[in-house]
């Protein structure tokens, strides 16, 4: 089952890769909310798990995943977007090399980072001060801040 994105997210992942992408890699292209893989019989294309960024260059492909709560999920997305993207029809870029890119609020914990380590996954942490207002005053409603 795939979630449905907020324009939050995509906001952050944008900024994201506005600050640390060089425009000169970027002379491929962007997307964002991308869908992967092979779609079943009958489903329409709002049925696909969507990438939050994928970063189209002429030597590799990056995908990104942002999650500012569920990390471990967000993870298992990748590892399974990875898994897509050969799959997806009509994608010319299947056999490039890909990178994933976790993009995250926190540094996670040592066993998170190593398992991380284990699949090729980099962890980047890294966000605007709008969003940590926004994580800030979410926890606040939850009564976890």
């Amino acid at each position: 089952m795939t979630r449905e994105y907020t324009p939050r997210e995509t906001r952050w992942v944008t900024e994201y890769v506005l600050a640390h992408w060089a425009s000169a890699e970027l002379a491929g292209y962007v997307s964002y909310q991308v869908p992967l893989g092979p779609l079943a019989q009958g489903a329409t294309q709002r049925a696909a798990p969507r990438a939050d960024c994928i970063i189209y260059l002429a030597h590799k492909v990056v995908i990104i995943e942002a999650d500012t709560e569920n990390i471990t999920s967000a993870l298992g997305q990748l590892l399974y977007y990875d898994y897509l993207f050969p799959l997806t029809p009509g994608n010319v870029d299947r056999n490039k090399p890909r990178d994933l890119t976790l993009l995250l609020l926190d540094m996670p914990d040592t066993y998170f980072r190593a398992f991380s380590t284990k699949y090729n996954i980099d962890i980047d942490t890294w966000a605007p001060p709008w969003l940590l207002e926004y994580v800030r005053e979410r926890g606040q409603k939850r009564g976890t801040i």
